[in-house]
């Protein structure tokens, strides 16, 4: 049973999903945070050419895989969701990342990078690299950030 503060790691087959697993050397391309609101199931994501949204999770196609955290959501990583809601894509941050660099100028957000945000709001211990790949956010949570 998934709950609020969970993980779904996304493993495409499209060209930038390709290059995305290419570069970072990893199986998954994309990765975003489940929200439970009365029973009902959300995904939280930054996504390329769209940016920050929030869809039913039955809307995702098959190829996602989810992976279980101890957190759930807070009041505080809710309130910052919403407040980010429908902000911008970071090709460039998304680029920084998968070189193993800092974000420079907050211009918007790549998937990694803001479901890291949503997930220290609600008490994980992240590095202080905050620019993170969907791999290397993904090996935190398993080690037990």
């Amino acid at each position: 049973m998934l709950n609020s503060g969970d993980i779904v790691a996304y493993r495409g087959n499209s060209v930038i999903s390709s290059i995305v697993r290419w570069w970072t050397q990893s199986p998954y391309s994309h990765i975003g945070v489940i929200w439970k609101i009365k029973d009902q199931l959300f995904f939280v994501e930054a996504l390329i050419f769209k940016g920050v949204r929030i869809i039913p999770i039955d809307k995702l196609p098959a190829d996602y895989e989810m992976i279980k955290t101890q957190v759930t959501l807070l009041g505080e990583a809710e309130a910052f969701i919403l407040q980010h809601l429908a902000d911008d894509y970071s090709l460039i941050d998304a680029i920084r990342a998968g070189l193993g660099l800092k974000q420079k100028d907050h211009t918007g957000w790549q998937c990694a990078e803001f479901a890291a945000q949503i997930l220290k709001r609600c008490g994980l211990r992240l590095p202080e690299r905050e620019n993170l790949t969907p791999i290397e956010l993904i090996t935190l949570i398993k080690q037990g950030a």
